[in-house]
């Protein structure tokens, strides 16, 4: 028999039982619980993979209410998450333990983003204010006032010392947070759902209520060109980890793949059903991840655009996505109150 050439390896540990065996032209499929490897008839060689079954590996229980947002720290260890009713969540990612809760804002946190060196929290409100808190206590260190409308997005700067957040106000303040002063205020032409800054600490991208997604040069507020091309609000955006790609997500059901060497679209996703409010890059960039209206999160392969795995495990609409900074799983929250911790499967052809 043809199967007994691919070696065991390329087989889940857990699964001794193949229960199905699917030979086609060039091409065999031999499916297990949960799981399903193709191979070339060729050469017995794997040439994709695709788990049939996404597993939760926790959910975090606790939130009252919505979450719209959560990040992970960059040592792997704590989740933070922001919800509808104000109040900062920390979690302990490795027991599934909260480890406090903070009663942040008077109104929904939209936002939270934890700096680079993983000791400080920010959250940004629709109270029109940005709190920035001590990541291992939880205590207020400052807050930040100067929007006049929802704060929606809040990014730490890679230097760690500077702060961007965004708001339906149209404006954008940079804030050094050794004086809790704003040392910049670029106006914005539409109300701004997300801001992103690129690696290198050098652009700074702002997803748009008017479609679009507008850029600047961080350091000098001179405006870059704009990338248009959604029929809807542009509701998430990041950086690749190379800062040569931006994806964004929008109302209208799509993610969009942008060259910013271009500023042209590579390539655009379509696959959820309903506004997608949430988009990751891998730690690796070879995999995006979405979170949508639909209640599912997809995972994408980069390159091609090829969606790999949808993950169906919340009753409500999906908020937020986070990968941990190992890859090995993602985080989601959203309308049903809960977050989801998933293992990720491995993908032996990228």
């Amino acid at each position: 028999m043809i199967c007994k050439h691919i070696p065991q390896k390329l087989f889940p540990k857990a699964t001794a039982r193949a229960v199905t065996v699917s030979i086609v032209v060039g091409t065999i499929a031999i499916a297990g619980l949960g799981w399903t490897r193709l191979f070339s008839t060729s050469n017995q060689q794997p040439i994709s993979t695709a788990d049939t079954t996404a597993q939760s590996s926790r959910t975090l229980a606790g939130h009252s209410t919505w979450i719209y947002t959560g990040m992970v720290s960059p040592e792997r260890s704590t989740l933070a998450s922001g919800s509808y009713d104000g109040n900062l969540k920390v979690w302990d990612l490795s027991s599934g333990k909260l480890r406090y809760t903070a009663s942040a804002h008077t109104d929904a946190i939209a936002s939270v983003a934890i700096s680079p060196d993983g000791t400080t929290i920010a959250t940004g409100s629709w109270d029109n204010r940005v709190k920035l808190w001590d990541l291992p206590t939880g205590k207020l260190i400052r807050t930040l006032s100067g929007h006049a409308d929802d704060v929606r997005s809040v990014a730490f700067v890679p230097d760690g010392q500077t702060i961007v957040s965004s708001s339906y106000d149209n404006t954008i303040k940079i804030w050094d947070l050794r004086t809790g002063t704003a040392i910049h205020s670029l106006k914005n032409s539409s109300a701004s759902n997300v801001v992103a800054i690129s690696p290198d600490g050098k652009i700074l991208a702002s997803g748009n209520a008017n479609y679009k997604v507008e850029m600047w040069h961080l350091d000098t507020g001179k405006p870059l060109p704009s990338l248009k091309g959604h029929s809807g609000a542009v509701q998430s955006i990041a950086f690749s980890p190379d800062g040569q790609m931006l994806v964004s997500s929008s109302h209208d059901k799509t993610i969009k793949l942008w060259q910013l060497s271009t500023g042209k679209t590579l390539r655009t996703l379509s696959g959820h059903s309903n506004a997608v409010f949430s988009v990751a890059f891998s730690p690796d960039g070879q995999h995006l991840a979405s979170g949508s209206y639909d209640k599912t999160i997809k995972l994408w392969q980069t390159h091609t655009g090829k969606l790999m795995q949808t993950f169906k495990g919340h009753s409500k609409a999906v908020w937020f996505v986070a990968f941990t900074p190992d890859g090995k799983h993602l985080a989601s929250g959203g309308s049903d109150k809960k977050i989801e911790v998933w293992n990720l499967p491995t993908f032996h052809n990228r």
